[in-house]
């Protein structure tokens, strides 16, 4: 699934909702799972989404593993690590871990 723009909608607060997303996805322990691959445009569209707090719907039945995609260049994560330490929240609830080994 193409990354910055699903996920911009979803953590915006304004879709909290939604209940089904249907789209390509796999089930593990009973939830849809979806894989959305980001750029460095894509990642600071989902730093800026936790800057500000954004909320994940609460009834979305959804894990979400982020894939970060490297080709032409290394991505840089220092926009999402700033957010983090920025943001009065810190990391989002729906964001259970944090996988930068790249």
């Amino acid at each position: 699934v193409a990354g910055a723009p699903l996920l911009v909608a979803l953590g915006s607060g304004k879709v909290r909702c939604l209940e089904v997303l249907d789209v390509e996805h796999d089930v593990v322990e009973g939830r849809r799972r979806i894989s959305v691959s980001l750029d460095q445009q894509g990642l600071a569209c989902v730093a800026e989404g936790v800057r500000v707090g954004g909320q994940f719907p609460p009834r979305l039945n959804l894990v979400v593993d982020f894939i970060l995609t490297l080709s032409p260049t290394r991505l840089s994560v220092d926009t999402l690590i700033r957010a983090i330490a920025e943001s009065q929240e810190g990391l989002p609830s729906y964001v259970r871990s944090l996988n930068l080994t790249g």
